[in-house]
């Protein structure tokens, strides 16, 4: 691994980003929807500019929640995608976390899950965020593994949040971490 850093998607990086987004799946098992895959160079560059505008809270409405979406890059290589939603978002918060994140199926298994949450921790704690959530698959041992490398506690079994989990994604278990 070069130097990884975490950068805000942007249209004008649409170009250096797209083929990440096609190599990932759309629809792939315990991971976020690819909704950018599939989409010729043209609609690509209006879904990022799009994804500029919600993180300036522009353009929200019911599709598009106020969040941000960042690339991690191993020196001018994009390797995966983060997302990191508002505080303000309470009830999708509640249901799937404050994070998202998809490593490129050639680069998982190397560290860059690790590494590219620790970056987005950071982001968060400049913004201010107090705790961050995260939901994952209860088979999802990849992820599990990569969140307590990171200091992430699961939910207590009986916890109200744990129990919404439950009821709304059978299967699943929210994550914390306090933020200081």
């Amino acid at each position: 691994m070069a130097k990884l850093k975490l950068v805000p998607v942007t249209e004008k990086l649409s170009d250096e980003i797209y083929d990440l987004f096609q190599e990932i799946p759309r629809f792939e098992e315990m991971q976020d929807e690819n909704v950018a895959n599939g989409l010729s160079r043209d609609e690509f560059r209006k879904y990022c500019c799009v994804l500029e505008m919600a993180s300036k809270n522009i353009l929200i409405s019911y599709i598009i929640s106020p969040m941000t979406y960042y690339i991690l890059f191993d020196g001018k290589t994009p390797v995966g995608w983060f997302l990191l939603k508002s505080e303000k978002l309470r009830s999708e918060v509640l249901h799937s976390g404050h994070i998202g994140y998809t490593i490129s199926p050639k680069k998982r298994n190397m560290g860059y899950g690790t590494a590219g949450l620790k970056l987005l921790i950071q982001e968060a704690k400049k913004k201010g965020y107090k705790q961050v959530t995260i939901t994952t698959d209860d088979t999802n041992t990849p992820s599990i593994k990569m969140l307590k490398a990171c200091g992430f506690k699961k939910f207590p079994k009986n916890s109200k949040l744990q129990q919404i989990t439950k009821a709304h994604y059978d299967g699943m278990s929210q994550y914390y971490l306090n933020l200081k």
